[in-house]
């Protein structure tokens, strides 16, 4: 027969440190105790999520909105803002039947300010989505690392809460091209760029210009890019990028076709990469290009899967490989 033994409290005081803010939330629910000693003890978090609807424009910029999501590790609370009220509603889903309200709109903002800065340690990652200037008025930021869904952001420069700080990843959806020109994603030493949508007004010249422009400088230590193409040629720049020796193994490049009859991939690789030892290799339906250089750096191409939901779409991804690595023809 097994007994429970209650942990003393010198004990107690040893352990809170170790445990995540979300289990000294949970266990702060359901013990008075316990939540006397975490309100008193300091904690560091990992990571955060961070989302907020964009605003209408007026004629002194963005207007804040009162509604969103704040994730603090895996505790969420949700504000939702009451027009009629005119007031916000904030509900912590660990306790949803406790409901607070404010008269202050950027009350979701000031709650993501508050947990940056009680956090012991830096937060490791950041995850936001929208938002206008999230971290407004915080200066000389220094988190590791930010995924940011912008979705076509309105405000520029977006970092610069972040002067003299080097990102050690920065993961960037749905962006303007404008922001691949500050400093703090040039400089930055792992950036992830997804732009899936794919301009089909942009003709065989505009694609091919934006490409070199903003894609093809880029200098990061390691380099993945998920964009929506419409010509080949665009594709074969970004390959022409990874063959260079200043990125480096990992880094990858994915692009996505309207999948049409004249856009043949694979042709155009092996014609282009002749005199780079460009060969194909594999079984069945799955092909794969292993372009490589004189400074024998090896870039393999092969074709992305999507099953029944193309969507009409095929997709291609270039990585770059281990200069060791031996394939058989």
């Amino acid at each position: 027969m097994t007994t429970e033994r209650v942990l003393q409290y010198p004990n107690l005081l040893k352990i809170v440190p170790y445990l995540s803010y979300s289990k000294r939330m949970e266990l702060s629910k359901v013990s008075p105790e316990f939540r006397s000693i975490h309100s008193r003890l300091d904690y560091s978090l990992k990571t955060m999520s961070f989302s907020q609807d964009y605003g209408a424009i007026s004629e002194e910029g963005p207007i804040e909105v009162g509604s969103g999501i704040l994730k603090v590790e895996s505790i969420e609370y949700i504000f939702e803002y009451d027009e009629n009220m005119d007031q916000v509603k904030i509900k912590c889903l660990l306790a949803p039947e406790l409901v607070r309200f404010s008269n202050d709109k950027s009350i979701i903002r000031r709650y993501f300010h508050y947990y940056l800065a009680a956090s012991q340690r830096i937060v490791q990652h950041v995850k936001l989505r929208e938002s206008d200037s999230p971290f407004r008025n915080l200066q000389s930021l220094k988190i590791p690392s930010i995924s940011w869904t912008l979705n076509g952001a309105r405000e520029y420069p977006q970092f610069i809460n972040f002067q003299n700080h080097v990102f050690e990843k920065l993961e960037l959806i749905n962006y303007e091209s404008i922001v691949l020109t500050e400093t703090q994603v040039k400089s930055c030493k792992h950036l992830v760029l997804k732009k899936e949508t794919i301009y089909q007004e942009y003709t065989v010249g505009n694609e091919n210009s934006a490409i070199r422009n903003f894609y093809c400088i880029l200098s990061n230590m390691k380099l993945e890019l998920v964009l929506g193409l419409n010509y080949v040629e665009s594709f074969i720049l970004l390959c022409n990028r990874l063959l260079l020796d200043t990125l480096h193994i990992g880094s990858s490049v994915t692009a996505i076709f309207i999948k049409e009859p004249l856009l043949n991939v694979w042709r155009t690789l092996l014609e282009r990469y002749e005199d780079s030892r460009g060969t194909f290799m594999g079984s069945g339906h799955r092909k794969c290009a292993i372009l490589s250089t004189d400074n024998n750096i090896k870039v393999a191409v092969f074709e992305n899967y999507f099953g029944k939901d193309s969507n009409g779409k095929e997709s291609f991804t270039a990585i770059k490989m281990n200069n060791n690595v031996e394939f058989d023809a």
